[in-house]
């Protein structure tokens, strides 16, 4: 989503292409342009990145960003849920191990509150999770940790690509 331009002074006051340099750009113009950048830029998938350690939760969020995605982090899973029942987001990664909340339970409260919002668990369980078939059934995708930053990114791509149906049967990537 594009930023909205900044209300200051200088905001409204700046240069123009067709203008004067220092020459006051209208409120009109300010819409205007705002409008425009809202139209060509398509909005950046929102990412909820949950992980009780703070250096695995950076480094996802970090792949994420370098790719595109608007990521927001949560250390506890009780934050996460708050930051997801407060926005609007396209998809949740979330470790499972954790205090308070499992990965599990959250996933579970994600599900209930919007049944197609993806769910990516990133565990030390996953990748026996995915062999075995575990993957918990409010997850549409396990990966295992340590994990290779490609394979999430293309899990993050594909279930933004297939969409997620609130009773899909296909629930692994």
């Amino acid at each position: 989503m594009a930023q909205p331009f900044p209300k200051s002074t200088s905001a409204r006051t700046g240069t123009c292409r067709k203008g004067r340099p220092g020459a006051p750009v209208s409120a009109d113009r300010v819409s205007t342009m705002q409008a425009r950048v809202s139209e060509s830029s398509p909005r950046r998938p929102r990412v909820l990145v949950l992980d009780d350690e703070p250096s695995i939760c950076a480094l996802i969020a970090e792949y994420l960003e370098d790719e595109g995605y608007e990521v927001v982090t949560a250390l506890r899973p009780l934050e996460a849920l708050e930051t997801f029942l407060a926005g609007q987001f396209d998809v949740v990664v979330t470790d499972r191990d954790m205090p308070d909340l499992s990965g599990d339970q959250v996933s579970a409260l994600v599900k209930a509150s919007s049944p197609g919002t993806p769910v990516i668990m990133v565990t030390s369980h996953g990748a026996r999770m995915e062999r075995d078939g575990e993957c918990p059934r409010q997850v549409d995708a396990c990966i295992g940790k340590p994990f290779d930053p490609q394979r999430l990114l293309e899990a993050v791509r594909k279930v933004l690509e297939r969409g997620v149906q609130p009773d899909s049967a296909s629930r692994r990537s």
